[in-house]
């Protein structure tokens, strides 16, 4: 199940739909198995007590850090490659670098998988890529400031 809020591409039911149905061709492309019964809904669903809410919410505040992230990799023409370590792009919010670091850490049994698609202007084809988040060993990030932990 994917929940999302009530934005442009779920904006009604027939838009609810568009995107459910689309979601589970996407899926069923990357995945080797057979997925089940796809369902999309949004906050609407919300039962009063905010937890539809407060898990959307999770995925809006990473996806506006992504979209950070990725316009200073491109601004500063480092986007990630394989093989490679990329820092963090330079001039982030605080916001960005603490989310950020918490996408790399480790530890959290909350799973994160980050693709990102990218068609540029006047390109013919789009560039799937996978970003693979890497703590690095003894630094932490913290709001405004890198401390050495």
């Amino acid at each position: 199940m994917w929940v999302i809020d009530e934005d442009d591409i779920a904006a009604n039911v027939a838009m609810l739909t568009h995107l459910t149905n689309l979601f589970a061709r996407v899926l069923s492309s990357y995945s080797g198995h057979a997925l089940g019964h796809i369902r999309c809904g949004t906050t609407a669903n919300d039962d009063g007590s905010l937890t539809i809410e407060d898990l959307a919410a999770i995925a809006d505040l990473t996806t506006g850090a992504l979209g950070e992230l990725c316009t200073g990799f491109i601004d500063q023409d480092m986007f990630p490659r394989k093989g490679l370590i990329t820092p963090f792009p330079e001039r982030l919010s605080w916001k960005t670098k603490l989310i950020g670091s918490w996408m790399a850490a480790p530890d959290f049994r909350i799973h994160r998988h980050t693709s990102v698609i990218e068609l540029k202007p006047g390109a013919t084809k789009t560039r799937l890529t996978t970003l693979g988040w890497n703590a690095i060993p003894g630094r932490i990030i913290v709001p405004g400031q890198d401390f050495a932990s």
